[in-house]
């Protein structure tokens, strides 16, 4: 898998829990920012107040990739976790405004790592992730397509690719 961190050493006594997390099913539109930008206090400003067991989501967005990772699936453990995760989210939001953010996204949208757009007049057009507001659970990930403008739930496109490829592409309408 390629990675889109600067880092020389891949060990596994130093994968940290940003890597894990940005290689889980479901998380590819998230980028791996790097310690040292999560650690500037001026990048993180204020997502104390936004975020539930902020210290202790910090320190595990911070730590090590975690030993068993069904351990997040309940209990205070798993409250933290989606704290963590609500963390990332925000930083990630932040970081992509960022010169080697954007550089990041652009290289992942040039090597395809984005869903296409369901539009058959797009032809294949590569998306972009877009968040609609800087609010907690306010909407859900959505991605825009630069060839027709247009802004779509990302599950449409998911449930696109799962059934016959011709049928399902002239069905589906944008998001409005």
């Amino acid at each position: 898998m390629q990675t889109y961190m600067d880092t020389d050493d891949d060990s596994e006594s130093n994968y940290s829990w940003i890597s894990w997390f940005c290689e889980e099913r479901g998380n590819d539109f998230f980028c791996e920012i790097s310690r040292e930008y999560i650690i500037d206090n001026f990048n993180i400003y204020g997502l104390d107040s936004l975020v539930a067991n902020y210290t202790e989501a910090l320190s595990m967005v911070l730590g090590p990739a975690p030993s068993n990772p069904e351990d997040y699936d309940c209990g205070s453990l798993g409250e933290i976790y989606r704290s963590a995760v609500d963390l990332y989210g925000l930083t990630h939001a932040r970081f992509i405004t960022t010169p080697k953010g954007l550089a990041i996204m652009k290289e992942k949208f040039e090597d395809e790592c984005f869903e296409s757009c369901p539009r058959l007049l797009c032809e294949e057009q590569q998306t972009l992730p877009i968040g609609l507001s800087n609010e907690l659970n306010k909407y859900q990930l959505m991605v825009y397509c630069p060839k027709c403008e247009d802004i779509y739930h990302l599950s449409l496109i998911h449930i696109c690719r799962c059934r016959r490829y011709a049928v399902c592409r002239s069905r589906w309408s944008p998001y409005h």
